[in-house]
Parts: structure tokens; C-alpha cells; sequence
């Protein structure tokens, strides 16, 4: 005779085959919906959309459109991703073409300055594509930048801001500024033993010499705009009184006598 221990251990398969049966039994859209919804435990995630279409910057979808579809999927699967981390890499997998690449800078292992958030990828794109005609307007100012007698801390906020908008990473804004700075900060660049390898450092160095520049020029023009103490001219001024005639001796005229006739 079994113990009850063996006749629970010859039960346990034949109510798990029966359970199995009653789950294949169900219907196929059943199973599926709980396969996404949870795992049984009353953890319910929430049921997955479709993903957007893939976004390169050319063509269809267009930046407005793609944006939407991608707020949905987010906002409708929150608890799929619930982090930052998460958030980014899903958005990133539905970026190719262009777009893809103007995000990969800041998105590559070890980059410099990745993204800390979603928005902060998001708005890297909007700047691109949001708007076409602000994007030209902005590439043509920004190649046509230049320093020239500008002070270097108003040249450089008008090159970061247009800069912001066209996605490049930091070697070439590097580059670019090296281009765009004035002839006097160029030269201090070339006797610069220093080897930058950040733009902050590089805009750094740059910002110091072009203030001990400016204030030696404005020295020098002040020693040039003094004036020498003036010396007064000494000139003859005619005296309102006229001066007296020079004194003559006066001489008395001959007198002759006329003789008498004899």
C-alpha cells in the first residue's frame, strides 16, 4: 500500500496535464493576451502596440508624424520601459538613415556628452528636422560666421546657438571655430603648445587671450588719445594808448641881413 506522500506525487502530474489542457483549450487570441499581460501572478503589463516606423529624415514618415507615434508608444507602454536608459535605446532602434547618424556621436560608447534623457535626444532631432526653413536659414549663418573685430564672448554665444541646430559633434565644432576666430587669436592658437581635446577647454583658452588682447589695445589707446600739457605762446599785444611821438630838437632858421646900399 502507497503512502500518501507517493499517491500526492502520482496526482501532481495528472493535475498539471489537466491544467495544460484546460489552458490549450482556450482560444489563441486568449493565450496570447496572457502572454503579454502578465505573468499569471497579478503583475499585469500592458498590451504592446505596434512600433512606429523607422525615421531617417528623408521622406515618410515626416518628423511631426513620427514624433506622435512615438509619444503614444511610449505613453501606452510606460511599464515596458521604465527607465531613461531604456527609453533612449528603444527610440534609437527606430531611428536609421540620417537621422541615425546625426545621434550617434552622443548615443556611441564612451561618449563625451551623451544624453541624460529622452528629451534631451528628442530636442537633438527637433532642432534638425523640426523646421526645414530654420534649419537652411541657420546652416547658412553658421557657415558664414565669422569673429572679425567682434569681442570672442558675443561671437562665440552666436556660434553655439546655431550650432545647437545643426547636430555636429564636438572635433568638428573644433575645427570650425579654429576657421572662424580673427587673425589675432588664430596666431596665439599656433604658438599654443597645448593640445585641446574638448571644445570647452579649447573656448576656454581662447576666451582668456582674447580679454588680455583687448585690454592691452585699450591701453595703448589711451597712452595715444593723451594730450601734451600746452605751452602758452607768447605774443606782442599793441597797447590801446599810442605810444608818444619821439621828441625832436627844434632848430631855429637862419636869419640874413639884406646890407644897406652905399
Amino acid at each position: 500500500m502507497n503512502s500518501k506522500a507517493e499517491q500526492r506525487q502520482a496526482t501532481q502530474p495528472a493535475e498539471h496535464l489537466a491544467n495544460q489542457e484546460e489552458v490549450d483549450q482556450r482560444p489563441r487570441s486568449s493565450r496570447e493576451s496572457s502572454t503579454l499581460s502578465g505573468n499569471g501572478n497579478g503583475h499585469h503589463k500592458s498590451t504592446i502596440i505596434p512600433d512606429p516606423p523607422i525615421f531617417t529624415g528623408t521622406g515618410e514618415p515626416t518628423w511631426k508624424s513620427w514624433t506622435t507615434k512615438i509619444s503614444d508608444k511610449l505613453d501606452a507602454n510606460a511599464d515596458h520601459y521604465p527607465t531613461e536608459k531604456l527609453r533612449i535605446a528603444y527610440v534609437a532602434s527606430r531611428l536609421g538613415g540620417d537621422a541615425d547618424e546625426q545621434t550617434y556621436a552622443k548615443r556611441r560608447i564612451g561618449a563625451p556628452s551623451p544624453y541624460l534623457s529622452l528629451t534631451e535626444l528628442l530636442e537633438h532631432l527637433d532642432g534638425i528636422y523640426g523646421d526645414q526653413d530654420r534649419n537652411r536659414k541657420c546652416r547658412r549663418e553658421y557657415n558664414a560666421l565669422k569673429q572679425s573685430n567682434k569681442p570672442f564672448s558675443s561671437f562665440y554665444s552666436e556660434f553655439t546657438k546655431l550650432s545647437s541646430f545643426l547636430g555636429y559633434e564636438d572635433r568638428t565644432l573644433m575645427d570650425d571655430l579654429q576657421d572662424k576666430i580673427n587673425n589675432r587669436l588664430q596666431d596665439a592658437l599656433s604658438v599654443c603648445p597645448i593640445e585641446f581635446k574638448s571644445l570647452d577647454r579649447l573656448k576656454t583658452f581662447l576666451q582668456r587671450v582674447n580679454n588680455k588682447q583687448r585690454a592691452n589695445y585699450q591701453l595703448r589707446g589711451e597712452q595715444r588719445t593723451v594730450k601734451p600739457v600746452a605751452v602758452p605762446e607768447k605774443r606782442f599785444v599793441p597797447s590801446s594808448t599810442p605810444a608818444p611821438a619821439p621828441a625832436t630838437s627844434y632848430v631855429r632858421p637862419a636869419t640874413f641881413s639884406t646890407p644897406e646900399p652905399e
